[in-house]
C-alpha cells in the first residue's frame, strides 16, 4: 500500500513557508472552531431570478465570473484590501431578516487563521446588494497560498456563539498568493486541480472555490440528477493525507472528520425529493448514487496499482475502482444520518460492502454473529443482495468499520 515515501504517491505543491512560520495567534479563532463544510447541495436556481451585477476590476483584484454563481450569494471580487460579497435575497435561505458576513483569511488549504473581520449588519431585503469587508494584507505572509472563507450569520449573532443550524457557509475563494515586492494578489491553483469533465452520467466543472459535480442515475424506475459542490481546499486536504493505513481506517477518517455525514445527509435529502419515503428506499438511493460514479482502475487514474482514495477524491476524480466506491458507500451508511451497520467485504481481487438488516434479502455473508447482505458498488443496476457470479462461493475477508 502506498505511503508518504512512495515515489508513486501523488504530491501537491509543498507550502513554502520559509522564515514566515508564525506561532498560532491565541487571539484568533482556530480552524476547527469554524463551521466549515466539505461539500453541500447545489440546487439549480429557479427561473426569473435577478440578473447578476457587473463585477468591475481595477487591475488589482480578482473577480468571480463563473456561471454557477449567477443569482447566488457569492464573493464578487477580492483583493489585497478585502473582498466584496454580492448578497441575494434568500440565497442562501436564512432564518433571520437581518444578516452579517463573517470572513476569515486562512492559510491554504484550511490551515491557520491569519485575520478575520465581520461586516456591518444589513437588511436581507428583496433586492440584490453588495457588502464589502475590508482587510489589510500589507503584513500578510508572502509567497504562500492563502484563501478567504465567507459565512452568513444572523444579524444578532457572533461566529463564536451561533450554532451551525443558524450559520451558512457561503463559499471560499480559490487560493491566491501575495508575492514579495508586490501589492496585489495572484491566483495560485494547485497542480493537482482536475479539469472540466462531462460524461454520460458524471460531470465536473471547476468554479471559484469549488468543483461543481453532477451525477445522473435511476432509482425505482425514476431518473434523478444530484448536483453538489465539493470545496477545493477540502479536496486538497484529502489527497494530501497519507495512504499507509488499512481500508477500514479510511472509513473511520471520514466518520471522524464529518465528511461522511455531510454526504449522507445530502443523499437523504435528495432521496426524499425523489420520492423515497422508507429507510430502505433511501439506502437504495445512496447505493445507486455510488454505483453511478464512473469506474476506472488505479493504474489508469493514479499511475500505480494500489491507490486508495478518500471520499472527496472519489467524488471529484470521478474515476474509481472497487475499493474506492466501497469505502465511500460504507462510510455513508455508517454515518449518523443513516446509522447502519456496514462492513467491507473483500472477495479475491475485489471489494464490496455488506449491510446488516433482518429484512434485507439476497446473497449474504456471516460475520461476528450477524448476517450482512452484499452490495456491489462498481456499476449501476446491482440491487442490494446481488453479487457478481465470479464471487459467489468464494471466501472473503470481512473488515469491520
Amino acid at each position: 500500500m502506498p505511503t508518504d515515501g512512495d515515489p508513486g504517491r501523488r504530491q501537491g505543491d509543498p507550502v513554502n513557508r520559509g522564515d514566515l512560520v508564525r506561532p498560532q495567534d491565541s487571539s484568533l479563532r482556530r480552524v476547527e472552531d469554524l463551521p466549515l463544510v466539505s461539500l453541500k447541495r447545489a440546487p439549480v436556481p429557479t427561473e426569473g431570478e435577478l440578473p447578476p451585477a457587473e463585477s468591475p476590476s481595477n487591475g488589482g483584484e480578482l473577480t468571480v465570473t463563473d456561471e454557477y454563481w449567477r443569482n447566488r450569494t457569492h464573493v464578487k471580487s477580492y483583493s489585497i484590501d478585502g473582498l466584496t460579497v454580492e448578497v441575494y435575497p434568500d440565497q442562501p435561505v436564512g432564518n433571520s431578516d437581518v444578516g452579517k458576513l463573517y470572513v476569515a483569511l486562512m492559510e491554504y488549504p484550511r490551515q491557520q487563521v491569519i485575520a478575520e473581520a465581520t461586516s456591518e449588519r444589513f437588511q436581507r431585503s428583496q433586492r440584490r446588494q453588495s457588502i464589502t469587508v475590508d482587510f489589510d494584507l500589507s503584513t500578510a505572509p508572502r509567497n504562500e497560498r492563502l484563501q478567504y472563507v465567507v459565512f452568513l450569520l444572523p444579524g444578532d449573532a457572533d461566529i463564536d456563539e451561533v450554532g451551525p443550524d443558524r450559520t451558512e457557509f457561503v463559499m471560499e475563494t480559490d487560493p491566491f498568493v501575495v508575492y514579495s515586492g508586490e501589492e496585489r494578489i495572484r491566483r495560485a491553483p494547485s497542480q493537482e486541480e482536475p479539469e472540466e469533465s462531462n460524461g454520460s452520467r458524471y460531470g465536473r466543472t471547476p468554479i471559484e472555490g469549488a468543483y461543481l459535480l453532477t451525477l445522473d442515475g435511476r432509482t425505482a424506475g425514476r431518473d434523478w440528477q444530484v448536483s453538489m459542490l465539493v470545496f477545493k481546499s477540502a479536496h486538497e486536504q484529502a489527497w494530501r493525507r497519507s495512504r499507509g493505513r488499512a481500508r477500514a481506517e479510511y472509513v473511520t477518517v471520514e466518520l471522524v472528520n464529518g465528511t461522511a455525514n455531510e454526504l449522507a445527509k445530502l443523499l437523504i435529502e435528495e432521496a426524499e425529493s425523489n420520492g423515497a419515503t422508507t429507510e430502505h428506499a433511501k439506502v437504495e438511493f445512496a447505493v445507486d448514487f455510488v454505483q453511478s460514479l464512473p469506474y476506472a482502475l488505479d493504474s489508469v487514474t493514479a499511475g500505480f496499482d494500489d491507490y486508495t482514495k478518500f471520499m472527496l477524491e472519489s467524488l471529484v476524480d470521478g474515476q474509481n475502482d472497487c475499493e474506492d466506491t466501497a469505502i465511500l458507500l460504507a462510510a455513508v451508511l455508517e454515518a449518523p444520518a443513516f446509522n447502519k451497520d456496514a462492513v467491507l467485504i473483500q472477495p479475491p481481487g475485489h471489494m464490496g460492502v455488506g449491510i446488516w438488516g433482518p429484512d434485507i434479502e439476497g446473497f449474504r455473508y456471516h460475520h461476528e454473529g450477524r448476517t450482512y447482505a452484499y452490495i456491489e458498488t462498481t456499476n449501476p443496476g446491482w440491487s442490494i443482495g446481488d453479487i457478481p457470479e465470479a464471487y459467489q462461493g468464494e471466501r472473503a475477508e470481512i473488515h469491520q468499520v
